[in-house]
């Protein structure tokens, strides 16, 4: 008769190094909050556990490391607009949930690009005018 035995793993005793970069402290807090090991990391995400290992003192991630690591754990990598420039109404609807959440605003500007909406920006705004200005004399013409 074989056996089965669920292997339980001790809970994630890896640290979150205070003189990293911000991008690389989101990869080392999820791998503790997934109980995720360095090892499974670079399996999954097809970079070297040595890269993992000088993020967390002096070297700086890629673009393309960082985006494998954080891929893996479940995150993307998006750039998103400073809450300073969203429109003001659309601001103060995100400040509304962040205060009910209890979080803060840049994790909700997140949500907007998660979700595949790009919120209007004030430079977006101008664009817009612009492009319609154009259309319009290009009719006229």
């Amino acid at each position: 008769m074989a056996h089965h035995c669920s292997i339980t793993r001790r809970p994630s005793r890896l640290s979150i190094p205070d003189r990293c970069h911000p991008l690389a402290k989101v990869v080392f807090a999820e791998m503790r909050r997934q109980n995720v090991r360095y090892d499974e990391l670079e399996w999954n995400s097809g970079v070297l556990r040595s890269t993992f290992k000088a993020w967390r003192t002096s070297n700086r991630p890629g673009l393309d490391t960082i985006e494998a690591a954080l891929g893996s754990l479940g995150w993307s990598v998006l750039a998103v607009p400073k809450a300073e420039t969203l429109p003001a109404e659309l601001r103060a609807d995100l400040e509304a949930v962040a205060e009910k959440h209890g979080t803060a605003l840049p994790c909700l500007e997140f949500i907007a690009a998660a979700v595949g909406r790009q919120p209007h920006t004030k430079s977006g705004r101008r664009d817009q005018l612009v492009r319609a200005a154009a259309k319009r004399e290009g009719l006229a013409a």
